[in-house]
């Protein structure tokens, strides 16, 4: 139980149960998921620019991990086990929320598109030799 947290502006507990959740009206429900991904956007952002652009190739484990490598990695982890669930989940409510409201959920902002671009232009230039074969 210690793993729960009380956020103070809405008096909900964190995680919160299955039984709270539907316990609240659909709205108040929306407004809270809503305004929790607004509060967290912005400490993504800021994390995102942390980490772009930086060359961790050369690094040893140390300096990407400090002092305690095993307890960092551990989190390292257990931060892309939540990413990779909530981007799953994410793409479920916009698909939803796109299908109820006849919106196209094929509008990704153009930020998205490019930086997807890029991610993907790096990965194919990665799994080839300087000869053009792939390598991977």
């Amino acid at each position: 139980m210690d793993n729960i947290k009380v956020d103070s502006s809405s008096r909900v507990a964190y995680p919160p149960s299955p039984a709270l959740l539907f316990s609240f009206p659909a709205r108040t429900l929306m407004n809270n998921i809503l305004q929790t991904m607004e509060s967290l956007t912005p400490k993504l952002q800021e994390l995102e620019a942390q980490l772009s652009g930086k060359d961790f190739g050369d690094k040893n484990v140390e300096e990407l991990l400090g002092p305690n490598p095993q307890l960092a990695f551990s989190r390292l982890v257990e931060f892309k086990a939540v990413l990779d669930r909530m981007r799953g989940l994410t793409w479920v409510y916009v698909e939803a929320a796109a299908n109820a409201g006849k919106f196209p959920a094929q509008r990704i902002p153009d930020a998205l598109k490019q930086f997807l671009q890029q991610q993907a232009s790096a990965s194919r230039q990665q799994t080839t030799s300087p000869t053009g074969k792939k390598t991977g």
